[in-house]
């Protein structure tokens, strides 16, 4: 119970004879016992009161009058009650007095009414009844300990505490704290339940719980790692497999907590998810692979490229170009010869060669860019395009559907959805003997749709994840992503392949 200053409103009792000597009527005890009882409550450090039926003071000792900077003789006389005003602690002294049992308080708050700005106390107190030989309470002993200090500080830890809590459940990280060697658990974050998949208070009951459930290819080396530590800092990445099978890729750090001494007292740590992170490693590997093959099979592309313009150029162009050198050198020897004019029939015949040679360069351009693809539009040139296969491959039937407008289609996509057509087509043409194929170029909704559909022999979805699968899906993926749309190949051995990519509408883009 908490003191408080004096009232000035006080209420003496003078008691003639009234000291320590004899707790009840009996003031004859023996000399000795009584200066034994003075020498005890004088000298006890925690805040003694001895007091009458009515509350008033017979005798404090040191500590007592120490509390409120008081002399103990101040207290002789005065009332309790007038000096620190509590109607709660009041009814607890006069249920002592009516019912002679003793009164225990442990952490009991206790405000100063007077001065408020002393802040509440915490007080661990009893009070025990004096009793005469035939068991009337002749008076009261009040034992007071302030516990403020004590009280407060549980409550700044509990509140840090809660503090620590209400942080740790409220990230997805894990947050442990252990004693060396993982002999025990003293807390685990409610993380733990999401990150590992099973409820946080198995690995209270079986600390070692979360190593079981490490992937066996990384547990030995957990184990070693736990087995041997004797300080430091720790970082492993391992994998968990939870209940469901799932996995789960893991970073966890372990930090020392030592004592005054430098000795290993307790271990902390932290555990993060990295699955995702994993995950992007894994698929970076998998398109710096597919980069590096894409990049080897462009260069070889480009060489056959090279070589099919070189061999056109040679085979078509080259040997117009020779004839019709040969022609203008005849016909200047016959003129020189002859003193004449040149035949109309020679130039005629050079004038023929030129449209023949002209007509082939024409077809190498469109077979490395259709001019119409500029000129006209895309739609156009799917349309050529398409005549000009059946007269390559008429066994095959070519039924499009083109239900989209030119202006819906942005002009960076117009030779990716080119190649793509030419590249599925020759495909299905070439090596998936094909009898029919369906184009369709729609427009749905805000997105653009291509697919390229044939009844040949298709393939196994094993050979389509093989990095060796060939140019042609590689290369007509990484256009299509690379163009910002989505790609997908859809086939299976004797059902033919399905090409389909995504483009958003140009209006939408922007």
């Amino acid at each position: 119970m908490s003191r408080g200053p004096e009232n000035k409103k006080e209420r003496r009792v003078i008691r003639p004879g009234s000291d320590f000597r004899g707790f009840g009527p009996d003031s004859q005890k023996d000399d000795e016992s009584g200066r034994l009882l003075e020498a005890i409550f004088a000298n006890t450090h925690f805040m003694v009161a001895y007091m009458d039926t009515n509350f008033c003071f017979i005798r404090v000792n040191q500590a007592y009058a120490k509390a409120d900077g008081k002399w103990p003789d101040y207290y002789k006389g005065r009332n309790h009650f007038d000096l620190y005003p509590n109607e709660e602690n009041r009814a607890i002294f006069q249920k002592v007095v009516d019912s002679g049992q003793p009164y225990y308080a442990l952490e009991k708050p206790f405000e100063y009414c007077q001065n408020p700005e002393r802040d509440v106390s915490y007080w661990d107190w009893s009070l025990n009844p004096v009793k005469a030989a035939d068991g009337r309470v002749t008076g009261l002993i009040l034992a007071l300990v302030n516990v403020t200090r004590r009280k407060l500080a549980q409550k700044a830890a509990l509140e840090a505490e809660k503090r620590f809590r209400i942080m740790t459940e409220a990230i997805d990280d894990v947050f442990w704290m252990a004693l060396p060697g993982l002999k025990r658990i003293l807390y685990v974050s409610p993380s733990y339940e999401k990150m590992w998949g099973r409820s946080c208070q198995s690995v209270y009951e079986s600390p070692m719980s979360f190593v079981e459930s490490i992937d066996y290819r990384d547990r030995p080396r957990v184990r070693k790692r736990i087995k041997h530590y004797s300080g430091g800092t720790w970082d492993e990445e391992y994998r968990v497999v939870r209940p469901d099978g799932s996995i789960c890729w893991v970073r966890d750090r372990g930090y020392p907590v030592c004592d005054e001494n430098g000795g290993l007292q307790m271990i902390v740590g932290v555990c993060t998810d990295i699955s995702g992170l994993k995950s992007a490693q894994r698929a970076l590997q998998t398109s710096e692979g597919r980069i590096r093959l894409l990049s080897s099979q462009l260069m070889e592309a480009q060489e056959k490229e090279r070589k099919y313009v070189a061999r056109e150029l040679h085979d078509s162009l080259g040997s117009g170009l020779a004839g019709i050198k040969i022609q203008i050198e005849n016909a200047l020897a016959a003129a020189r010869s002859s003193k004449t004019g040149v035949a109309p029939s020679v130039l005629e015949g050079l004038a023929a060669n030129a449209g023949d040679l002209l007509a082939e360069c024409r077809r190498i351009t469109k077979g490395l860019r259709p001019p119409m693809l500029d000129d006209l539009g895309l739609l156009p040139t799917i349309d050529w395009y398409c005549r000009q296969f059946n007269t390559v491959f008429p066994h095959i039937r070519v039924e499009k559907i083109l239900m989209i407008d030119e202006q819906d289609i942005e002009e960076s996509l117009k030779i990716v959805i080119y190649r793509m057509v030419q590249e599925a087509m020759n495909n299905a043409a070439r090596h998936g003997n094909a009898g029919s194929i369906q184009l369709s170029l729609i427009k749905n909704g805000q997105c653009m749709l291509l697919t390229v559909a044939d009844n040949g022999i298709g393939f196994s979805a094993e050979k389509q994840a093989r990095a060796d699968a060939g140019y042609g899906l590689l290369g007509m993926k990484e256009r299509v992503e690379l163009s910002g749309g989505t790609f997908r190949v859809e086939s299976r051995p004797g059902r033919g392949v399905w090409i389909k990519a995504g483009w958003q509408c140009a209006d939408q883009q922007e």
